[in-house]
This record gives structure tokens, sequence and C-alpha cells, in this order.
């Protein structure tokens, strides 16, 4: 129980800061600290936290890491898991990681990389020269669909389906928003279109572009996910330009 505690302090903190990392950065970390802990153990621990949706705006991929083992590295979902970098616990004194970003290039996530506790040099603007810096901005609660264009529905909000992993669901549309309700309540009450989809193992479910495109026909930046009356309504919050 000790162990799962402090694991759960570290990756919090990781989490808090945006910070992409592996079981295995927070095992090197807990035992830079003195803490004496099988990876074995930390790493049931952190995917148990993923696994009960306590990484919140957080996805998982396996990288080659150069390892024998390719790891699963978690990254919040304004980052890109491509620029993870294996030794940035050793590197790192100040533990500042691969920090994560709402400036968006064409609705894509462009990460900000802290150069691992390397403060950057600031820059200097020409005199009488006003510099300015643009940023989209994203709508307060709204999530960011993938570099493919498609949206996760985090564990947190399937759960309030009453679904688990492997169950299927249906994603109903009226042209304004997407509904996904459990496959046999969509099965009864749908009368547009109808999708039927199998929640991940890790208890998402992920919804590809093409479904999303028939709301109006548009892809959209942005999407509200709200939990409605035991179903989960999908709205754009901001349109793809």
């Amino acid at each position: 129980m000790c162990q799962n505690i402090q694991v759960k302090t570290v990756v919090d903190e990781f989490v808090s800061k945006g910070f992409m990392f592996t079981a295995f950065d927070v095992t090197k970390l807990l035992r830079s600290n003195g803490s004496q802990v099988f990876h074995s153990e930390v790493n049931k621990a952190v995917q148990e936290m993923f696994r009960h949706g306590e990484m919140t705006d957080y996805e998982k991929d396996i990288v080659d890491v150069g390892a024998p083992v390719s790891p699963f590295v978690y990254y919040h979902r304004n980052s890109d898991v491509s620029n993870y970098q294996s030794d940035w616990i050793d590197n790192n004194p100040d533990q500042n990681g691969m920090l994560n970003d709402s400036t968006k290039d064409n609705g894509i996530s462009q990460p900000t990389p802290s150069s691992y506790g390397v403060n950057p040099t600031p820059i200097t603007p020409t005199p009488n020269v006003t510099v300015k810096t643009t940023k989209a901005s994203i709508p307060k609660g709204a999530y960011n669909v993938d570099k493919d264009g498609r949206l996760n529905i985090p564990p947190t909000l399937v759960n309030s389906l009453g679904v688990e992993p492997w169950d299927f669901v249906g994603v109903m549309t009226d042209s304004k928003k997407l509904v996904i309700a459990t496959e046999t309540l969509a099965n009864s009450i749908s009368s547009g279109y109808y999708k039927k989809y199998m929640v991940n193992k890790d208890g998402r479910i992920r919804i590809n572009r093409s479904i999303l495109k028939t709301i109006s026909g548009h892809s959209y930046s942005f999407y509200n996910i709200i939990p409605v009356k035991g179903n989960i309504e999908i709205i754009p919050a901001a349109i793809l330009v």
C-alpha cells in the first residue's frame, strides 16, 4: 500500500505538470529518492491508475526507446509522443520534462519542449517593433481531436454509460450532435445514423473522423463531451478552418 501511495504521488505530479513518462521513469525517480521498489509492482500500479481514469486527458502508446522491450509512454493529449526522450529523468535534476502546450497548428497539437531543465534563451524584440504571438483559443472544457482527427472519449466519461472494456455501444447522430448509448438502448431508440463501437481495453472509446463528420458534414478541432441521462452527447465546440 505504501508503495502504491509513492507511485501515485509521483504520477500525480507528472500529470499535473503535463510530463510524458513511462512506468520506468517513475521507478527511477523513486529509487533516486531512496525507495526500494520493484519495477514490476510500480508498472502494475501505473497501469491501474491509467485504467481507472486517474490520468486526466492522458493517452498511452508503445514507443521504441532502444530498450529490449518497448514501453508504454503516458502523455497528455496535447503532446507529441514521438518527442519522448527516455533519459529525461537522468539528465534533469529539476524534473522539467516535455511539457504540453495549447498552441495549435490547424487543429493539430504542437508540443513545447522545456529543454529538460534548461531555460530557453529569451528573445529580445527589435526596438520600436511590436512582437505578437497568436494562440488558438481552446473552448473551456472541450476535448481536442488527435493528429488523425479522432476523438478519444476518456474512461471517466465512458464509465457513466455503465459499460466495461470489450462491451459494445451505439453511436447515433441527428446531424447536430452525436449520442453514445449502450448497444441495447441504441438499437431501441435510434432513428438516424447508427454505428456500433467496442470499448477499448483501456476503457476508452475512440470515434474516428468519418463518424465525427456526420455532424453537419464538417470536421471540427474541439468537441464538448457531456454525460446526459445515461448517454454521452458529443457537440462541436470549434470548427476546423
